[in-house]
């Protein structure tokens, strides 16, 4: 179905294919609300009503050739420690099923929406952000979608923020890392995941574990997705990534040499150093 490929592609990819008129925005909502429907224990909340709204208006802007933004119409999902207007911020803990809902969306998604993007909902989370691992009694725990024929932990604690990009259901997730809650989740899904300078991002309307340590950040299925969105976020147009030029990498090889690392993520780890080192 074309609405499948569409949401194998990356942000970007899929705001290209609006502006070329091969994809819909109404259509790829509908397609990333059903692979919502049918997953388990990523989403706590669906944001349907509001979703397709947000998907219909930008149908409109882009047949009119006014979108927003370079990703208007793109589906994304927020990691349940941030407010949307009018839903419980449930944190992912069990005592907070019945709190009162957001009376206004948080400061990132306000951004965001005014750049057109769409929201589909919020994403299950390592009870208050509080785990590595991923996951969480109350909501269930969301599979990470690499492994097969075992279950395995998605990481943490943005854990349904890199299993909803990871398993097609949308293109971008939004989590927060105090101590690596969005670059492990990142890593253990094989995506791009960004932990900011702390206030780049405002936290304004996001639950917080420490707020001395706390920054939101995305996870995506590519770079230029991360770039993207960060420039929508601080203000300004995206630019085309910089050379990597005159950059120096260190690699501590001798952490390697620890019997709990498994062979294959050994061999990962220095063949992408040696992709980079053949980069310059």
């Amino acid at each position: 179905m074309e609405s499948a490929q569409a949401l194998a592609m990356d942000a970007v990819g899929l705001g290209e294919a609006y502006a070329a008129g091969n994809r819909d925005p109404v259509a790829v909502f509908e397609a990333a609300l059903g692979c919502a429907q049918s997953s388990s224990s990523v989403f706590i909340t669906l944001t349907v009503a509001r979703g397709r709204a947000e998907a219909l208006a930008s149908r409109e802007r882009w047949r009119a050739g006014q979108p927003r933004s370079p990703l208007d119409g793109v589906p994304l999902a927020w990691k349940d420690l941030f407010d949307l207007q009018g839903e419980i911020t449930t944190c992912g803990a069990e005592l907070r099923r019945a709190a009162s809902p957001a009376t206004i969306d948080a400061f990132m998604v306000q951004r965001l929406s005014q750049a057109g993007l769409v929201s589909l909902g919020k994403v299950n989370l390592s009870e208050f952000a509080y785990s590595g691992i991923g996951l969480n009694p109350h909501f269930g725990t969301p599979a990470n979608p690499w492994a097969s024929g075992e279950v395995r932990i998605p990481g943490g604690s943005s854990s349904g923020s890199a299993v909803a990009v990871a398993a097609g259901i949308v293109p971008l997730a939004l989590g927060t890392d105090t101590a690596g809650s969005v670059r492990l989740p990142a890593a253990l899904n094989g995506l791009v995941g960004y932990r900011p300078s702390l206030g780049r991002y405002p936290a304004a309307g996001i639950f917080p574990l420490a707020a001395s340590y706390d920054a939101p950040g995305p996870l995506a299925r590519s770079l230029r997705d991360v770039q993207c969105l960060d420039r929508l976020l601080v203000g300004g147009a995206a630019r085309p990534l910089p050379a990597a030029t005159d950059l120096r990498v260190v690699l501590d090889v001798s952490v390697l040499d620890d019997a709990r690392i498994e062979p294959a993520v050994r061999a990962n780890l220095l063949a992408a150093a040696e992709r980079l080192a053949r980069a310059g």
